[in-house]
Protein backbone atom coordinates (compact mmCIF):
# COMPACT_ATOMS: atom_id res chain seq x y z
CA UNK A 1 0.00 0.00 0.00
CA UNK A 2 2.78 2.46 0.91
CA UNK A 3 4.25 2.10 -2.59
CA UNK A 4 1.21 4.04 -3.84
CA UNK A 5 2.50 7.16 -2.01
CA UNK A 6 4.47 9.20 -4.54
CA UNK A 7 5.84 12.75 -4.84
CA UNK A 8 3.26 15.30 -5.95
CA UNK A 9 0.37 13.90 -3.91
CA UNK A 10 -1.30 15.93 -1.19
CA UNK A 11 -1.43 14.98 2.49
CA UNK A 12 -5.16 14.32 2.04
CA UNK A 13 -4.40 11.82 -0.76
CA UNK A 14 -1.76 10.07 1.38
CA UNK A 15 -4.19 9.87 4.29
CA UNK A 16 -6.82 8.34 1.99
CA UNK A 17 -4.34 5.72 0.73
CA UNK A 18 -3.12 4.77 4.22
CA UNK A 19 -6.48 5.11 5.96
CA UNK A 20 -5.32 7.28 8.84
CA UNK A 21 -3.52 10.49 9.79
CA UNK A 22 0.23 10.44 10.13
CA UNK A 23 2.14 11.53 13.21
CA UNK A 24 3.81 14.92 12.85
CA UNK A 25 7.48 14.28 13.75
CA UNK A 26 9.06 17.16 11.83
CA UNK A 27 10.69 19.58 14.20
CA UNK A 28 10.62 22.66 11.95
CA UNK A 29 9.78 20.79 8.74
CA UNK A 30 6.75 19.00 7.34
CA UNK A 31 7.63 15.39 8.18
CA UNK A 32 4.99 12.79 9.01
CA UNK A 33 5.29 9.15 9.98
CA UNK A 34 2.91 6.24 9.49
CA UNK A 35 3.23 2.85 11.21
CA UNK A 36 2.78 0.10 8.61
CA UNK A 37 1.11 -3.25 9.24
CA UNK A 38 4.42 -5.08 8.75
CA UNK A 39 6.08 -3.12 11.57
CA UNK A 40 8.02 -0.77 9.30
CA UNK A 41 7.55 3.00 9.26
CA UNK A 42 6.74 5.21 6.30
CA UNK A 43 8.37 8.65 6.54
CA UNK A 44 6.95 11.29 4.21
CA UNK A 45 8.39 14.79 3.73
CA UNK A 46 5.99 17.46 2.52
CA UNK A 47 6.29 20.98 1.15
CA UNK A 48 3.73 23.77 1.13
CA UNK A 49 1.43 23.81 -1.87
CA UNK A 50 1.51 27.59 -2.29
CA UNK A 51 -2.28 27.67 -2.70
CA UNK A 52 -4.11 30.63 -1.23
CA UNK A 53 -6.43 29.60 1.59
CA UNK A 54 -4.85 26.16 1.70
CA UNK A 55 -6.00 23.80 4.42
CA UNK A 56 -3.14 22.62 6.62
CA UNK A 57 -2.08 19.82 6.48
CA UNK A 58 -4.41 18.56 3.72
CA UNK A 59 -2.87 20.70 0.96
CA UNK A 60 0.77 19.88 1.72
CA UNK A 61 2.55 18.18 -1.21
CA UNK A 62 4.74 15.05 -0.94
CA UNK A 63 8.36 15.81 -1.81
CA UNK A 64 10.00 12.56 -0.63
CA UNK A 65 9.09 9.26 1.04
CA UNK A 66 11.12 6.52 2.71
CA UNK A 67 10.30 3.20 4.41
CA UNK A 68 12.42 2.34 7.45
CA UNK A 69 12.72 -0.81 9.54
Amino acid sequence: MEERVVPGQTYAEVRAILGQDGTDIGSGMFLYQWELENGEKLLVWFRESGKKNSKYPDDLIVSERRVTG
